[in-house]
């Protein structure tokens, strides 16, 4: 099927027809195919002046979205999915070189090493929302070193659709080695994520993002099905921490169901979101939600075939 290109103004889609003079800064185009929304965000040499050290300090930890009581009894209810015993889709990692991770002391986050994989991949997006606050979220490259993968709730407004904007990626922030920050010219989301509803789509909550620049460290694999019952999680939760310095902790893969899965063990929080759940160097889940009926647990969207097809959209539409 043939893709339906939109004129997109400040990231807000409008119709091609009623294209008029912008009274924004920022422009580009909205792709939307029935496997995938890719949003063009303008290259902004300004941004990196905008994200001064002080800028990038004060920015808040992007709050973690709470499932509501309806989502805690479905999800409590639901017949329980079994994904795991079906074949994975598998997109290898990039190493560097570096040596892999060991183990860590089950649900208690400690400091990771950033000097080696999976951690060498990541860093913290920040990124101004469409009410002009500076928030931050975790993410890191996946299938390639031009490739970030993070939740969807970090990079797009699930009522409005609006991108959000000024994205600065610092990889294993805050020890950059006085490198610039990494910029993203392309995003990629579900189209089920924009649902013009406050009750989020946690069940397609992952974004993808082409950046400008390649990673320094290598970037994981992306596998579907969460095919493994020990995980990792990484990111920058202001709970651990206090959101200055990556996190790491060691879980166990709970419940699948509405294709969302648990990670218990898992008490990350606000600014975690978008960090990537993995095992073996392959991204299996990113921290997405929340919920009160299971505090030291982290939720994901279920990587399926539908979350691969975006990761190809971005390649086919977002060239490096």
């Amino acid at each position: 099927m043939k893709p339906t290109v939109y004129a997109l103004i400040g990231a807000a889609l409008i119709a091609p027809s009623a294209f008029a003079a912008p009274q924004v800064q920022t422009q580009g185009q909205k792709i939307v195919t029935p496997e995938a929304t890719i949003i063009t965000v303008p290259r902004n040499a300004a941004r990196s002046v905008y994200w001064t050290p002080e800028r990038l300090r004060q920015a808040t930890p992007m709050p973690a979205p709470k499932m509501s009581e309806n989502d805690v009894y479905y999800f409590k209810n639901a017949k329980q999915q079994t994904r795991w015993n079906t074949t994975s889709q598998t997109i290898e990692p990039v190493f560097p070189n570096a040596p892999l991770s060991g183990g860590k002391q089950q649900g208690v986050p400690t400091a990771a090493n950033m000097a080696i994989m999976p951690y060498s991949t990541a860093g913290k997006l920040f990124f101004v929302n469409s009410r002009g606050e500076a928030y931050s979220c975790s993410a890191q490259f996946v299938g390639n070193t031009r490739t970030l993968l993070t939740a969807a709730h970090c990079i797009v407004d699930n009522v409005s659709g609006m991108a959000f904007s000024n994205f600065e990626f610092r990889q294993n922030y805050p020890n950059n080695n006085g490198q610039q920050g990494i910029q993203s010219y392309c995003l990629g989301i579900n189209p089920a994520w924009v649902n013009r509803s406050h009750n989020m789509a946690f069940n397609v909550d992952y974004g993808f993002m082409r950046t400008t620049s390649e990673s320094r460290g290598g970037a994981l694999g992306l596998q579907s099905n969460v095919p493994y019952p020990n995980l990792t999680a990484l990111g920058y939760p202001g709970n651990f921490g206090f959101g200055e310095t990556m996190q790491t902790v060691d879980g166990t893969k709970g419940d699948i169901s509405n294709n969302t899965v648990r990670m218990d063990n898992n008490p990350m929080t606000f600014g975690a979101s978008g960090g990537a759940w993995t095992t073996s160097n392959y991204a299996v889940g990113v921290n997405s939600h929340i919920s009160s009926a299971f505090p030291t647990s982290q939720f994901s969207p279920l990587f399926d075939s539908a979350a691969m097809d975006v990761y190809n959209r971005m390649a086919q539409y977002c060239p490096m």
